[in-house]
């Protein structure tokens, strides 16, 4: 199947209701919230520290295609409301290592690329996409593909 032109929407509450599900056995991120604003995808929750006490964390994912992939860049990390560029390392390790086993999915530098295809290939569907744009504003992705 080839996707010769796609215009795509995805409401906050879709995606949101799709993140929580993906996270259902991550008892460490259960109560992990995810928005959509016009600077991309921003993950907040709160992170159990191990004394007792759960910390406060938000972070900001920008997105891009490229092809038949979609990537989502860490630009914001914050912790306790500061600035916490010290943790962006095990963060991003947490999540290559929570991705490594789902197809089409992997860590680059500080970016989560998905290639599109491999990943539904997956779910039994072969297709061919080129993506031409994605973008994010309050409550809505909008991803668009075409020749």
């Amino acid at each position: 199947m080839e996707l010769q032109l796609l215009r795509l929407l995805v409401t906050e509450a879709e995606l949101a209701n799709h993140f929580r599900q993906q996270l259902a056995d991550q008892d460490e991120l259960a109560g992990a919230e995810l928005s959509l604003l016009s600077e991309g995808i921003q993950v907040k929750g709160e992170y159990p520290s191990g004394f007792g006490f759960k910390v406060p964390y938000e972070t900001l994912w920008t997105l891009q295609v490229v092809g038949a992939t979609i990537r989502a860049t860490l630009t914001e990390v914050k912790v306790g409301g500061m600035p916490a560029g010290l943790i962006r390392g095990a963060l991003l390790r947490m999540v290559r290592d929570a991705i490594a086993s789902q197809p089409g999915f992997q860590v680059e530098d500080e970016s989560i690329v998905c290639d599109v295809p491999v990943a539904l290939c997956e779910l039994g569907l072969e297709i061919k996409v080129a993506f031409t744009g994605i973008q994010t504003q309050p409550g809505v992705l909008l991803l668009e593909a075409g020749q």
